[in-house]
């Protein structure tokens, strides 16, 4: 027995059309809601709560035996449908449209008659790009205008940032190190001995206190950073704040692994709590490069740092969610959205590619099957063209290094896109 629907409370307009047309088959509610699409095409609401029962009813047709049950809409109806979905901001009770699309996909065959004109409605309402959310609401009244008072809060929160900071980079580097020997022994290394992994354990639980505590005056001082960068956009000494702290946020979550290059080399040194000075040589002089551009494209440069770090900040919160259990389509957008936004990022290209690989694996529609297998190599294909761009982003010159990285990279995207091709 498959899955029902999420629960959903239609309007009282469309409780009572739902009403008078409850006697009819399928076929007569159908024509119903196909009158209502075309003489009625303002009633937005009715419209979408007889799609909705609409689909219930094929449902439990289904959950009868009756597999040829199928909503028999053309490609002009489940546009103009989909269409009010997304004007009306209505999933159903699932978080996105996508989300609610998604659900339909236990019941084969489709419950639609026109899955190919579906697929590329859903592509053109519901993309997988959404808009940036709006941020939430701080607990901070923050002036209009950033003050000598709000300055020195931050330079407050960063130097007790940096505080902790420096206390963790003493001890992190024995905590990853200690792991590492935890982890080969349970992979069943010869090298490492009971012993070995008594020390390591006596090593990183020894420190664990003192971890905790830095890492938590760091996360709490991250609010206040936030909201002086979203309130104080443009304002360089906040901007260049902002990204240090969050690139030592970055950092003191990795208590068990090596912090990535990247990172590193953006948290390692001091804040920078200095204004920038902007100033002309001759050729810029003669190219007619004024002050302005100077300070704009500083200004795009920090922005760059920022995508970058925010990206990797909110991938970390979706592994979270995805160790928790969260299945793989709810968080596809969110990640899609992230590779977009820094697509220099290999790691989520790859991470990509390969929860599509297992969702498309999860489908039994043919044409949705081969929709999410041509995505899932479009991000291996973009993960291997970008492996010299990200190492070069890590400061990896190496040569040994950068081979031993390219391998396990081409090994590891391999590993997803070889069976896609074989289509398995």
């Amino acid at each position: 027995m498959t899955a029902a629907l999420t629960h959903y409370n239609y309007t009282a307009k469309g409780t009572g059309l739902i009403a008078e047309i409850k006697a009819l088959d399928v076929a007569g509610k159908q024509a119903k809601l196909e009158a209502h699409l075309r003489d009625s095409s303002d009633d937005h609401e009715v419209i979408l709560d007889v799609f909705h029962h609409l689909l219930t009813q094929l449902i439990e047709k289904r959950d009868q035996g009756d597999e040829n049950a199928k909503l028999r809409l053309n490609e002009d109806q489940l546009g103009q449908v989909l269409k009010i979905m997304k004007a009306k901001d209505q999933s159903f009770g699932y978080k996105t449209g996508n989300d609610f699309f998604q659900s339909l996909d236990q019941w084969s065959p489709s419950l639609f008659s026109q899955e190919d004109a579906l697929i590329a409605a859903i592509a053109a309402h519901f993309p997988p790009h959404q808009a940036e959310a709006k941020p939430a609401g701080f607990q901070f009244d923050f002036p209009e205008t950033f003050n000598a008072e709000i300055e020195e809060e931050l330079r407050k929160k960063a130097r007790g940032c940096q505080i902790a900071f420096s206390e963790l980079m003493n001890i992190l580097p024995g905590m990853q190190k200690a792991h590492r020997v935890r982890e080969r022994y349970q992979q069943g290394s010869p090298d490492v001995t009971p012993a070995d992994v008594a020390q390591a354990k006596s090593i990183y639980e020894e420190n664990r206190s003192t971890y905790q505590t830095d890492a938590k005056v760091i996360a709490e001082g991250m609010p206040y950073v936030h909201g002086c960068y979203a309130n104080y956009k443009g304002n360089f000494i906040v901007h260049q704040i902002y990204n240090q702290y969050l690139a030592k946020l970055l950092a003191s979550r990795e208590a068990k692994y090596p912090v990535e290059n990247y990172v590193l080399k953006l948290a390692t040194p001091d804040f920078n709590m200095t204004e920038p000075e902007f100033t002309l040589d001759e050729r810029e002089e003669v190219r007619e490069v004024t002050l302005d551009d100077k300070r704009a494209q500083y200004l795009g440069e920090l922005q760059l740092i920022t995508d970058r770090l925010e990206s990797r900040y909110k991938k970390r919160k979706l592994m979270v969610a995805l160790q928790k259990g969260t299945p793989h389509y709810q968080i596809l957008n969110d990640l899609v959205k992230l590779a977009e936004k820094d697509p220099d990022d290999i790691k989520t290209h790859i991470l990509l590619s390969r929860l599509i690989a297992e969702h498309g694996k999860s489908l039994t529609n043919t044409a949705k099957r081969v929709h999410y297998r041509e995505l899932a190599l479009g991000h291996c294909q973009t993960a291997f063209s970008s492996i010299d761009s990200y190492m070069d982003l890590q400061g990896i010159q190496d040569l040994s290094e950068r081979d031993r990285m390219r391998v396990g990279f081409v090994k590891t995207i391999s590993s997803i896109r070889n069976p896609l091709i074989r289509g398995k």
